[in-house]
């Protein structure tokens, strides 16, 4: 069976999967939209991003799939992708006004990665970044720095720094829901 990208004309091959792009959709696209989604706040712009990211890939897949990182290739490109659709969001401003977002349906309200994402989501955008980054995308320090375009040493050091700040808020959170507890 022969599957095409919807909106091109790009077929992505048959089989199981026809090629190491097509497995990254298959086995990574949910890491990586969420990736996104984490460090834009956004979550249907990363969506967006990450279907198009792929998009272009399929259409380049040769040059796609022989480079060192594809999904690294595939995260920059998905980053890159929602930064400009904020600069240019004035058709999403307007359709966004008509619709009502529902908090808390892609994690429970009652998951405790509410309060986690709730800190990660204050981080500056470099650590928050690199924290999707390693814990969502699973991708090592040296793919981090390639990705963000930053030194290894760098990439250690934000993460670092981001778990610190985490830490510190996450405990201060705790510390207020048990003295509210107490009263």
């Amino acid at each position: 069976m022969r599957t095409l990208v919807v909106g091109t004309d790009v077929d992505v091959g048959a089989g199981a999967f026809g090629s190491d792009l097509e497995q990254l959709w298959h086995e990574r696209r949910t890491a990586i939209v969420a990736t996104v989604a984490a460090i834009s706040g956004d979550r249907d712009a990363a969506i967006d991003a990450v279907d198009e990211t792929f998009t272009r890939g399929f259409q380049h897949r040769k040059r796609v799939e022989a480079m060192a990182s594809a999904t690294g290739w595939l995260l920059t490109v998905a980053l890159n992708e929602v930064r400009r659709g904020k600069r240019r969001g004035a058709r999403r401003r307007v359709a966004e006004a008509s619709v009502t977002y529902v908090q808390g349906t892609w994690i429970e309200p009652s998951d405790p990665r509410i309060d986690l994402w709730a800190a990660v989501k204050e981080l500056p955008e470099r650590e928050r970044t690199a924290i999707a980054l390693r814990y969502l995308a699973d991708l090592t320090e040296p793919e981090i720095a390639r990705t963000m375009g930053i030194a290894v040493g760098t990439a250690g050091a934000t993460l670092t720094s981001a778990r610190q700040k985490l830490a510190r808020r996450l405990q201060a959170r705790a510390s207020n829901d048990q003295e509210g507890t107490l009263r």
